[in-house]
């Protein structure tokens, strides 16, 4: 059954919204949240807890620049290294101990 003129209007109103929106270098905080795959609220704490870069307008509504959000996901602390780059770093550590001993 073919959609009505009205909702088929409203879908492509929403396509054009989030292709605008697809470009645009800040997100709020629904917007964030999803695009870390993280709960509102724990976008709320980490932003408490300075962890998280935002800024706000109004003194209330919490806005992210993308590339901060890109920042805080490739963060070093949270990298989790390949078995190989544990293993190299182990033989690293254990020639410089060997040449420190001598």
């Amino acid at each position: 059954m073919p959609a009505s003129l009205d909702e088929v209007f409203a879908e492509i109103l929403e396509i054009r919204r989030l292709l605008k929106k697809k470009d645009a270098p800040f997100l709020n905080l629904r917007e964030a949240a999803k695009y870390l795959g993280l709960a509102p609220a724990t976008i709320y704490q980490f932003t408490s807890q300075k962890r998280l870069p935002h800024y706000k307008m109004g003194g209330r509504r919490l806005y992210f620049k993308k590339s901060d959000l890109d920042d805080f996901i490739l963060n070093e602390d949270r990298r989790v290294n390949s078995k190989a780059e544990i293993e190299t770093k182990a033989t690293n550590e254990a020639l410089l101990n060997k040449r420190r001993r001598k």
